[in-house]
């Protein structure tokens, strides 16, 4: 199908951590154009149509604000791990003559067909799930220097064992997740077999720098995990620094007490 001509909004939306599309694409009365592991496809109208991820993003093209909002809480009521607040991206997309042209917040295409919109929407879904990620990152990159600030000023690391292991299981919890949807940051098999679908989607990519930012995630992660690996180290160090006085105490105890033994032996 194809849809109007001119400029039409898009609106991407990370809402959660993950989606069950079975029960959505199940409960669906609209014509639901295509359904598979990862994404459901649904035309609402002519001239409007959105799709939903599993990994937890929602991208609108030509919806309403009011639909778009009873959209999302339909998808609430099947999503796990919802965000306090949902991150939100908008851009254009403008049909015209000529070759796909991508440029920040705006594409340009000759057609807007079905295929056409779902690789747009898709690149427009990893985009805001990127902006999930890099915050997640962020966050987590300035609580470890915090750390590692306050143990170049005392010599110490502060943090109880139990607060270091949540610490590394958060960090690990995340970095599970974002390899669990490595995958995702693939074009539709539709790509490969369209010139003009290619062309949209490796445009799309360089305009929102999705590998850049895949990387830059991908290197916070690993300034993390160094500096997780040299506090775990500390705290190691630490505690047996720690079993050392104890175990010394407990021998110069032992040998008080010989001590105290022979002097009773010649009173």
């Amino acid at each position: 199908m194809l849809y109007q001509r001119g400029a039409m909004k898009l609106h991407s939306y990370s809402i959660a951590e993950s989606i069950h599309l079975g029960p959505i694409a199940a409960a669906s009365t609209h014509e639901t154009m295509t359904v598979l592991d990862r994404e459901i496809f649904i035309r609402l109208g002519k001239n409007s149509c959105y799709s939903i991820y599993s990994f937890g993003a929602v991208v609108f093209y030509n919806v309403p604000e009011a639909e778009q909002q009873l959209a999302l809480q339909n998808v609430r009521a099947h999503a796990d791990g919802l965000h306090e607040k949902a991150l939100s991206e908008d851009h254009d997309l403008k049909l015209g003559a000529g070759k796909p042209h991508a440029i920040p917040s705006e594409i340009k295409v000759p057609k807007a067909s079905d295929d056409v919109l779902r690789v747009v929407m898709q690149n427009l879904a990893y985009s805001v799930t990127l902006d999930y990620f890099q915050q997640i990152a962020a966050a987590l990159l300035e609580s470890v220097k915090s750390r590692a600030e306050e143990i170049a000023k005392s010599g110490k690391i502060r943090l109880r064992e139990k607060q270091l292991n949540q610490f590394i299981g958060r960090v690990m919890t995340v970095k599970n997740r974002i390899a669990e949807h490595f995958y995702i940051f693939q074009a539709l098999d539709e790509v490969w077999e369209n010139d003009l679908l290619g062309r949209v989607h490796h445009g799309m990519v360089q305009s929102l720098d999705l590998k850049v930012r895949f990387e830059e995630v991908e290197g916070s992660f690993r300034i993390i995990e160094e500096n997780l690996h040299m506090m775990n180290e500390l705290h190691v160090n630490a505690q047996s620094h720690r079993i050392e006085i104890v175990i010394t105490v407990l021998i110069l105890i032992e040998v008080l007490d010989l001590i105290g033994d022979k002097f009773k032996i010649f009173h």
